[in-house]
């Protein structure tokens, strides 16, 4: 099998390791005053949880989000994780 991967896909996977490298800065200021949040499309958040994981772009595809559904991305002792992925979000009464 020969995967096709087209240069807007190429310029899209280099925004996003660019925007991974920011947010693991972020975080690392974010540990003293809070958390950083981070608001997607599905196809895109799928692909940033594969680069933040270090797997390529076409990694995404293995991860499976609901609409709405949150993914929380931290570390555990500086190697990338998955804390959680396709919780539902809190409704309010």
């Amino acid at each position: 099998m020969v995967l096709q991967v087209s240069s807007r896909q190429i310029a899209a996977a280099a925004v996003l390791d660019a925007l991974v490298v920011v947010v693991a800065a972020v975080e690392v200021r974010a540990i003293e005053t809070g958390d950083v949040i981070l608001v997607g499309h599905g196809h895109f958040s799928r692909v940033l949880v594969a680069r933040w994981l270090g797997l390529p772009a076409t990694a995404g595809v293995h991860f499976g989000l609901d609409a709405a559904g949150i993914a929380v991305l931290g570390d555990e002792r500086g190697e990338p994780q998955i804390e959680h992925l396709n919780l539902p979000p809190a409704l309010e009464d």
